[in-house]
């Protein structure tokens, strides 16, 4: 059993733990950073920048992620010949939870169909993790042709 000024500094301790977790399950986060298209790519204009931040329970097998931050930009445009580089930051719609997973997803659309699509630098493939420990929330991100 705990006694008296030991159950004291325990109580106080688990106290501080929950604050802190509860702190950083309600932290707002945001996914920021500089997209380029590379000059090699056919120029374009009023195309639309789509960006998208999902987050999945990594614990259930049978959910799809859920959009819970979004950025629909119009009018982007890119000189061909000339590297595009544009900031950008998207803002989460709930607060930030270090149990999900977080991804994002780049892509530039003409007319509704998209034909560019953005990797991270820090990953290989389509997946771009943001957010929590493993994955940042700065990004550098190059776009390519959409694979035929």
């Amino acid at each position: 059993m705990v006694h008296g000024k030991w159950k004291s500094i325990l109580l106080a301790a688990f106290t501080v733990i929950w604050i802190n977790e509860a702190l950083a399950m309600n932290e707002e986060k945001c996914v920021y950073g500089e997209l380029h298209v590379p000059a090699s790519i056919a120029g374009f204009d009023r195309h639309q920048l789509e960006i998208r931040v999902f987050a999945r329970d990594p614990r259930v097998a049978d959910r799809p992620a859920e959009v819970v931050g979004k950025a629909d930009i119009p009018g982007f445009k890119h000189q061909a010949g000339t590297e595009t580089v544009e900031k950008f930051s998207v803002n989460l719609n709930q607060p930030y939870r270090a149990d999900l997973s977080y991804y994002a997803t780049f892509f530039i659309l003409k007319d509704g169909v998209r034909t560019l699509h953005g990797q991270c630098a820090h990953a290989e493939g389509a997946s771009c993790s943001v957010l929590g420990k493993a994955a940042p929330s700065e990004l550098q991100v190059r776009f390519a042709e959409m694979p035929h």
